[in-house]
Formats: C-alpha cells, structure tokens, sequence
C-alpha cells in the first residue's frame, strides 16, 4: 500500500511539472516578447512585484497558481529569479489575508 501510494504521488508530481514546463513553452512561442515586456515593466522594482503578485494571486484566487505561474516563467526565461522576489512575497501575504 505505501509503495504504491509512493509511485502515485511521484507520477502526479512528475506529471505536474511537465505541465509547467509544456505550458511555459508553449506561452514563450505564443506571445515571447510581449509578455517579457509586460513582466519587465510590472516587476522592474519590488514594491511593483510585490503589488503585482497581491493582485496576481486576488486574481486567481490561488497561492499555487501563482507559484506555478513563477516557475514556468522562469524556466521559459521570460522572467529572472530576482525579478519573482517581490511577487513570492506578496503571494505569501496575499494567501494569508483574510480577504482570500
């Protein structure tokens, strides 16, 4: 039973990140450079990437979203790791409000 449940959980998490990595190429080949420019302008300081993570995550209603969201963006090399500083912390703050 716990091996089993051990390879289920590691097929759902493999799958899962494919479909990050098979999204974010799919939306770099989409649009590229018009959503590196938009996430350049809205994440160029980090109070703006902190703004713009609240309102991210308010949006979709998900904190795991908005990770997911992160990461495919990075990989994709449409954003930099410096540049998601501000939007982690405001997806954590935004989770924890009690307006979500």
């Amino acid at each position: 039973m716990t091996n089993q449940l051990l390879i289920v959980f590691l097929g759902g998490t493999l799958l899962l990140l494919y479909g990050v990595r098979i999204a974010g190429k799919g939306l770099e080949k989409a649009a590229g450079r018009e959503i590196k420019s938009a996430l350049s302008s809205l994440t160029r300081n980090r109070v703006l990437g902190f703004l713009t993570g609240v309102g991210i995550t308010f949006l979709l209603q998900s904190s795991a979203a908005t990770t997911v969201l992160l990461v495919s963006f990075v990989d994709t090399g449409l954003m930099q790791v410096a540049q998601t500083l501000g939007v982690i912390l405001a997806r954590t703050s935004a989770a924890r409000s009690p307006c979500n």
